[in-house]
């Protein structure tokens, strides 16, 4: 389990659940590369990719 939120959920100020699919790809200590996937593809895009 991940201690705090993944870069995902902190950026979009939410609460990670136990079972996020964006903490694999984008770990709490690299919050720059969610924001890169984020300014290009948009959350909810990126979110229906990893499904």
């Amino acid at each position: 389990m991940i201690y705090g939120r993944c870069a995902a959920c902190k950026s979009q100020r939410r609460r990670c659940p136990s079972d996020c699919i964006f903490s694999p790809y984008f770990p709490a200590n690299d919050p720059q590369r969610f924001a890169y996937v984020h300014k290009i593809y948009g959350g909810s895009n990126v979110g229906k990719m990893l499904q």
